[in-house]
């Protein structure tokens, strides 16, 4: 289904100035990321069917796909945030921003990868259980609480009527989005151990390739 996602994305992109816009070229980004992931994880637990074990390789890299995949997500959202690429071509105060960016974006990536890596599918505590865990979901929340204050001023000051009701779509499309990371740290602590893992993880899965149709939706359609 990501796949599809990448080529529609593509194909609706075929004009060249939309083609090469950096939210369609972010988006592209994320959904390779998210396919990537998928077939790492697929590889992975087919052979942890026929050996009990798998590959801790490909779990990595499963991992640090999905990883890429969610960050780019929350880097174009941040990013139409402020207007650029939409309503301006320039970035407000713009190293303090990209510095900015970068080390939330980096942070987060790093909690996320320790708290994924010290999972185990079994019974054992869930990645939003733990410390490191819990330090990436209020991340996350805080780069939402961030986007929809930029947001909210970028859209205050827009007067293309156009461009308001695109900020207004993009804010409740990433507002619904980021609604399931309280769902996905819910159901890790409600859920009995011997499901927890993998519910989690396709509800994780499914969250992803719906908040990639919502942005697909406002970058790429009509």
């Amino acid at each position: 289904a990501l796949w599809w996602l990448l080529r529609v994305a593509r194909g609706g992109s075929r004009d060249a100035p939309l083609k090469n816009h950096p939210y369609v070229q972010l988006l592209s980004l994320s959904f390779v990321a998210s396919v990537a992931s998928s077939a790492f994880f697929l590889a992975h637990y087919g052979l942890f069917q026929r050996d009990g074990y798998g590959s801790r390789r490909l779990r990595f890299l499963g991992i640090f796909a999905s990883i890429v995949a969610s960050c780019t997500m929350y880097l174009i959202a941040i990013l139409a945030s402020t207007g650029w690429a939409i309503t301006s071509a320039t970035l407000p105060n713009r190293r303090r921003f990209l510095w900015l960016v970068t080390a939330v974006g980096c942070l987060n990536a790093c909690c996320e990868l320790q708290a994924q890596t010290s999972v185990d599918q079994s019974t054992k505590l869930y990645s939003y259980q733990g410390g490191v865990g819990v330090t990436a979901l209020a991340l996350k929340m805080f780069l939402f609480c961030w986007f929809a204050i930029q947001a909210q001023a970028t859209y205050a000051g827009e007067l293309d009527g156009a461009r308001r009701r695109f900020y207004r779509h993009l804010i409740v499309s990433v507002a619904a989005w980021s609604l399931t990371l309280p769902i996905v740290a819910l159901l890790a602590w409600v859920l009995s151990p011997w499901v927890r893992y993998k519910v989690v993880m396709g509800f994780e899965v499914a969250a992803r390739f719906f908040g990639s149709c919502l942005l697909m939706l406002l970058f790429c359609g009509p």
